[in-house]
């Protein structure tokens, strides 16, 4: 979470309660209630700056019981099975809902019927070793006016050595990249430019022979290049780039890609801890797959890369109600006398997003 996120979160504390009761019947007349988040307000003038800086949409995860919005998966979770969880939630939830995508159905069939394929299984080991990543075979997607074209999606996941007298420097030593499908389009070790003092083989797995065979890295970035761009030179081809820490693998690459085509596990608001804070990938990987990854052993580029390939795919799939095209003007272009009079339902439906899902990505 960045600076800007956490003085919001900071802000958004200090605004003047009422109480946070889940229950509607407690409210107190003159009381304005948040149609999301459930917190209450003495006064309207408070209540309307909450919901200018909570970011409140649509999109946010959301208990399928109460239909309360939390801030982040960690969250509802805690909402549904914490110690301090809501008692009628936490027992229809036990139930009827599904711990991995903490969905509930409306039986018992249903939900084990649907368990059948929100538990996924790990990625197959041992890809083959794909060197050429520009001449492997790959049908380029060419860029239309169609409003329907859809860009490819690619994830990519490298590790790294290190260099430099102490071995703090991060050098790319393998990289592996897989399209939705989980086809390997590269999958190669890298030959860093330079000296390596650390092989940080319980990390890595990987020893002197494993780099001497490598790709130099400045093929080694033509190859991801070729395949993050789809063969053009400008962004209009690029494909939509996946991955977890992404910064730091776009980094040890020498590679600069466009922001808002990349997809990070890592950073997605929905996928942080309750303290804003990023989850590890085995973290997510193990919460929202149901199998464990990095169990005892080095880590694997290709394992890792199919693993945040699933968890994108997941939030993308996640069904959420329509915004439409959003036509009212949103709430930080409204007067204040306009404001007051709204409903909070009415509040929450011009309400701007905190974030942008991936399920516009669909």
């Amino acid at each position: 979470m960045d600076t800007l996120g956490r003085e919001t979160e900071k802000q958004l504390e200090k605004l003047p309660l009422c109480n946070s009761s889940e229950d509607s019947s407690n409210e107190a007349p003159g009381v304005s209630r948040c149609a999301a988040c459930f917190k209450q307000f003495k006064q309207k003038a408070f209540f309307i700056e909450h919901m200018q800086k909570a970011g409140h949409s649509p999109h946010e995860p959301k208990c399928a019981h109460c239909q309360k919005h939390c801030r982040c998966l960690d969250a509802l979770r805690e909402h549904l099975t914490g110690p301090l969880a809501k008692k009628e939630c936490a027992s229809v939830f036990v139930k009827k809902g599904c711990s991995l995508c903490l969905n509930m159905f409306d039986n018992e069939g249903a939900l084990e019927q649907h368990r059948a394929s929100c538990q996924l299984t790990p990625a197959t080991s041992n890809p083959p070793m794909v060197i050429s990543g520009p001449t492997n075979g790959r049908k380029r997607v060419q860029c239309t006016n169609d409003p329907s074209f859809r860009r490819p999606v690619v994830a990519l996941d490298c590790e790294m050595v290190g260099g430099g007298p102490d071995g703090s420097i991060d050098l790319c030593a393998r990289i592996c990249i897989v399209n939705e499908c989980e086809n390997v389009l590269l999958n190669a070790f890298v030959k860093p430019e330079l000296p390596v003092t650390d092989y940080r083989f319980e990390l890595t797995g990987l020893h002197p022979e494993d780099l001497a065979k490598g790709m130099p890295i400045k093929l080694a970035r033509k190859a991801v290049e070729e395949i993050l761009y789809n063969g053009s030179k400008g962004n209009h081809n690029a494909s939509v780039l996946v991955g977890h820490s992404l910064h730091h693998d776009l980094k040890c690459l020498g590679i600069e890609f466009p922001t808002h085509l990349q997809r990070d596990t890592a950073y997605y608001p929905p996928l942080l801890r309750t303290s804003n804070v990023c989850n590890k990938l085995q973290y997510l990987t193990s919460t929202y797959l149901g199998y464990k990854i990095q169990e005892g052993k080095s880590h694997d580029p290709y394992e890792d890369a199919v693993a945040a390939m699933r968890i994108y795919k997941r939030m993308k799939m996640v069904s959420h109600v329509q915004e439409g095209n959003r036509s009212e003007l949103p709430l930080s272009h409204r007067a204040s006398r306009e404001l007051q009079a709204m409903t909070p339902e009415k509040l929450l439906e011009i309400s701007e997003p905190r974030f942008r899902c991936w399920c516009l990505d669909e």
